[in-house]
């Protein structure tokens, strides 16, 4: 199978993964999205899907690593960004998702980092944590 032809194929993995996110049928979407990286590791799209996917299945811990692997391919992908944030919500870690949510919105200025960014910021606040602000230098991040 031709390059092109897996990601035509990982492309149709993807939609069938949307139609069951769509319906709530995590696990099956899951898979689809996971067949789609075997057919093309670097579709950032199925990468970013199936953290969300992940996101719904409360593995946050999965969905920060897929949203950190499409940012490694595409440092400008905003969904990537918002999925991330929203992993290290999850794992309670808001300073850092302050941080993703903010470099998300400044590379698309979506309104759906609106509602996270504000849950970020009471987070941050209510946990007394010191905010963050990162240095990014091609794709090495360093923490100051």
């Amino acid at each position: 199978m031709s390059d092109d032809d897996a990601y035509e194929r990982a492309d149709e993995m993807c939609a069938a993964g949307n139609a069951l996110f769509v319906d709530e049928q995590y696990d099956e979407a899951l898979e689809k999205y996971t067949e789609a990286l075997a057919l093309a590791p670097r579709h950032t799209d199925a990468l970013v899907r199936r953290a969300q996917t992940k996101l719904s299945l409360e593995d946050a811990v999965g969905a920060l690593a897929d949203a950190d692997a499409a940012l490694e391919i595409d440092s400008t992908h905003d969904m990537a960004f918002l999925r991330r944030g929203a992993a290290l919500l999850a794992l309670k870690r808001p300073a850092e998702a302050l941080v993703a949510l903010e470099k998300g919105e400044a590379v698309r200025g979506a309104p759906q980092f609106g509602g996270l960014l504000r849950k970020a910021r009471v987070a941050l606040a209510e946990s007394g944590e010191r905010r963050q602000s990162t240095v990014t230098t091609g794709t090495n991040r360093r923490r100051t």
